[in-house]
């Protein structure tokens, strides 16, 4: 017997009275919470076509199924299908996959009757989808290196990416190799934005760079045209991604002998290692050179340094990432600027909601640099009363003055006794 999984949805289009997107249509009658997170996703641009947007709000997945037609006044062809789905943490359905395979279904073909549709008749189609998607995003895949390579080098940083190609595509497979490689994927997305300031997506495409803003970005920027370093990350993602192309990728990584839970570091570690041996189902693998370097000369055992004092603790320091150091500075700044608890307060919750987003191996140091900045708020804006002044003392009860008069009393003392002898 089939399990029922209803999935509510709402369908937004262009409002001509209002000047801006609203719903249309629903499987639920109050819709305002949703209209308010869901809006600054709603509109992505003046690009024609279908994109796809996952996000995760309130702890629940939300897939934006999102069309917009060509010509001048394209806003009116505007069509929008938010599917509302299960807990991000124990049931994330509509997966990455079936979110990119299926959009452009779910939008062109949203319910027709007002009422949640069953997950089974909603992702029943994936297969053929899936299948097409996945072959087009192999024969893609060579455009991938600079992405790949800028999340070896930072893994879980969010990452803004301008591609002329099919961002679709592109996101299935970055999402196979980065998987394959670090053991995690990017899980919420958009495939086409027109800024890169929105918070809310680990990673966004765009078709370019946009204007100059007053608004510093918080993603590390990524343009799939620029050329990829000559180091070692840059090696392993063209590595990773020749073998994604030829469909190597899985063999490759058994022979890695990556495992679930494996640390990314380990992971990339014995990726290396992998890699070192020629391997010939990959496209474009250097040949290994026929000798060896002979080995270099011992180095000269370090003479002891003298013993100094360690330095006292410091306030702990955020990672040592370049992505996150920059986003550390941007809170570190509007912390300084804050002139009330309360605003300082809304901002350590945004650094702690923007925390819990990054990889497991950053959230402690992380954790703890929070509990410093809240600590920090607290002795800076103590609510406690000011202490009353001191009243000033008269001048005859000043301690120097009692002590001379004492002495000058003993002395007529002194003489006094003298003459009555």
């Amino acid at each position: 017997m089939s399990t029922w999984t209803p999935v509510d949805w709402i369908q937004y289009e262009w409002d001509e009275h209002r000047g801006r997107v609203g719903p249309v249509r629903a499987s639920f009658a109050e819709t305002r919470g949703w209209d308010h997170e869901l809006g600054p996703w709603l509109d992505p641009g003046s690009r024609p076509g279908v994109s796809v947007c996952r996000l995760v709000v309130d702890g629940r997945v939300v897939v934006l199924a999102r069309y917009r037609a060509a010509g001048a006044d394209s806003r009116r062809g505007l069509r929008v299908v938010a599917y509302l789905g299960g807990d991000a943490a124990r049931m994330p359905w509509p997966t990455v996959r079936e979110a990119l395979a299926l959009a452009p279904l779910w939008v062109h073909e949203p319910p027709p009757e007002q009422e949640a549709i069953d997950l089974a008749e909603l992702v029943g189609r994936f297969g053929e989808y899936g299948e097409a998607l996945e072959q087009r995003a192999r024969e893609e895949a060579g455009a991938l290196t600079p992405i790949v390579s800028a999340a070896l080098r930072d893994p879980g940083v969010r990452l803004a990416v301008v591609s002329q190609a099919d961002p679709v595509a592109q996101m299935w497979g970055l999402a196979d190799i980065l998987h394959s490689a670090l053991g995690v994927a990017p899980e919420t997305f958009s495939t086409h934005e027109s800024e890169d300031l929105k918070q809310g997506a680990e990673i966004v495409f765009l078709r370019g760079w946009p204007g100059l803003s007053s608004r510093a970005p918080r993603r590390l920027r990524v343009d799939l045209r620029d050329q990829v370093p000559d180091d070692a990350d840059g090696e392993l993602a063209a590595r990773l991604v020749a073998a994604y192309g030829a469909g190597t990728l899985e063999g490759l990584t058994r022979r890695a002998g990556l495992a679930e839970g494996m640390p990314w570091d380990e992971r990339l570690t014995l990726l290396r290692a992998a890699l070192a041996i020629p391997v010939p189902a990959l496209a474009g693998t250097a040949a290994q050179p026929e000798y060896a370097d002979p080995p270099e000369p011992p180095e000269p055992e370090p003479v002891p340094e003298p013993y100094t004092p360690p330095e006292p603790a410091a306030a702990p320091s955020p990672p040592a990432t370049a992505a996150v150091r920059d986003m550390v500075a941007d809170f570190e700044l509007a912390m300084r600027d804050a002139v009330t608890r309360e605003q300082e307060r809304v901002i350590l919750i945004e650094f702690r909601q923007w925390m819990l987003d990054r990889a497991p191996e950053l959230r402690r140091p992380l954790n703890t640099y929070a509990g410093y900045l809240a600590l920090r708020m607290l002795v800076r804006f103590d609510d406690r009363p000011p202490p009353p002044p001191e009243q000033a003392r008269p001048g005859w009860r000043d301690p120097r003055w009692l002590a001379l008069a004492g002495m000058s009393a003993l002395i007529l003392l002194f003489q006094l006794a003298l003459l009555l002898r």
